[in-house]
C-alpha cells in the first residue's frame, strides 16, 4: 500500500510517517521499478504502536529502543509512568500557585515578582528531588541487571563443551535469545545482540565448593543511560549497599527502635521474633549476593 493508504489505516499523517522513517522507527520496502515506498501490515502495526506510545507522551528515543528490542515494553511503561508522575506534580504545583495568586487578587504592578519566582523554584526543587532519585535508582538497577549476572549450573563445567551446554541450558530455562560466538573456558555470547563474556568461578557453601558462572557485558558503556558521572557513582553506591543498610536498620530497631526490648524478649515476643526472622533473611540474602556469587575463592579455572 502507498503512503496515503498507510496514513488512513494508521491514523498518522504522511508528514509524521516520513519523520518516523527518518528517525529509523520504520523502514518500508521500496518498489523496484519506481522506488516508491510500499507499506505492509507489519509497518502499519509499528505505526499504530508508535501512535499509541506518543499518545502517552513517550520520547522518540525510548520508542526506538522498544522497537529494536533493547528495552521491554514493561520497563518502558514503568519509566514513562515515573516521568508522567513528575509532570503531574509540576502541574499540580502550578495549579496550586495559580489558586494562591488568584486569592490575593493583585494587579501586575502589585505583584512581588521576585518572591513569586523564589517560591515557584522552591516548589519545583522540593517536588522533583525524591522522584529523580527513585527514577535514577531504577535506571541503575536495570543497567546492573543487564551488565552482570551469575548462575549456578546444574552440571559440572570442566571443559568448553560443558561450559557451552551450561550457558544454553540457562538460556532455555530463562527463555533468553542467547547465541554462542566464542567457545572456551572464557566463552563469549550475545543476548538479543548484547555481547557478554563468561567465566567459571568457585565459591563455598557450607564448606562445599560450588561452581558459579559469572557473566559480564563486554561493552557496558554502550548501554548506559545519560546521567551526570558523580550522581551515577552515588546511585550505584546506594544500589549495592541497600541490603546492608536494611540489615543495619533492623539491628538499630532491635537495639532501641522497639522500645528497648531485652535479649530474652526477642525470642519470646511477637515483635522480637519477626525482627529476628527479617534479620536472618537479610543476612542470608547478603551472604548469597556477595560471598557465594561474587567472591572468587579459588580464582578462575
Amino acid at each position: 500500500m502507498n503512503i496515503k493508504e498507510a496514513e488512513n489505516l494508521s491514523g498518522i499523517s504522511g508528514q509524521n510517517i516520513r519523520y518516523y522513517e527518518k528517525q529509523g522507527l520504520i523502514s518500508p520496502k521500496r518498489n523496484r521499478i519506481n522506488s516508491y515506498r510500499e507499506y505492509g501490515e507489519e509497518d502499519i502495526r509499528i505505526l499504530k504502536t508508535i501512535r499509541m506510545l506518543r499518545m502517552l507522551d513517550m520520547p522518540i528515543e525510548q520508542i526506538r529502543l522498544i522497537l529494536k528490542g533493547d528495552l521491554s515494553m514493561g520497563d518502558a511503561l514503568d519509566m514513562q509512568k515515573v516521568r508522567l508522575e513528575v509532570q503531574a506534580k509540576k502541574l499540580q504545583s502550578a495549579i496550586s500557585f495559580c489558586e494562591q495568586m488568584g486569592k490575593e487578587k493583585r494587579t501586575l504592578k502589585e505583584l512581588d515578582i521576585d518572591r513569586c519566582l523564589e517560591q515557584m523554584e522552591k516548589n519545583t526543587a522540593r517536588d522533583g528531588y525524591f522522584t529523580r532519585w527513585v527514577e535514577d535508582y531504577k535506571k541503575i538497577a536495570r543497567e546492573e541487571a543487564q551488565r552482570v549476572f551469575t548462575f549456578i549450573p546444574d552440571d559440572a563445567v570442566t571443559n568448553p563443551r560443558e561450559f557451552t551446554n551450561a550457558l544454553l541450558a540457562y538460556a532455555k530455562e530463562k527463555n533468553l535469545n542467547l547465541v554462542i560466538t566464542k567457545e572456551g573456558m572464557y566463552p563469549e555470547f550475545e543476548i538479543d545482540g548484547v555481547e557478554y563474556r563468561a567465566e567459571r568461578n568457585y565459591g563455598r557453601a557450607y564448606r562445599v565448593p560450588v561452581a558459579v558462572i559469572h557473566c559480564e557485558m563486554i561493552h557496558p558503556e554502550l548501554y548506559e543511560t545519560e546521567m551526570e558521572p558523580k550522581r551515577r557513582r552515588w546511585v550505584k553506591i546506594l544500589y549495592h549497599s541497600l541490603p546492608a543498610l536494611g540489615f543495619i536498620f533492623l539491628i538499630f530497631l532491635m537495639m532501641g527502635g522497639t522500645g528497648g526490648l531485652s535479649l530474652s524478649e526477642f525470642f519470646t515476643t511477637k515483635e522480637g521474633v519477626i525482627l529476628l526472622i527479617l534479620i536472618v533473611i537479610l543476612g542470608i540474602s547478603e551472604f548469597m549476593h556477595f560471598y557465594l556469587l561474587y567472591r572468587n575463592m579459588d580464582g578462575p579455572r
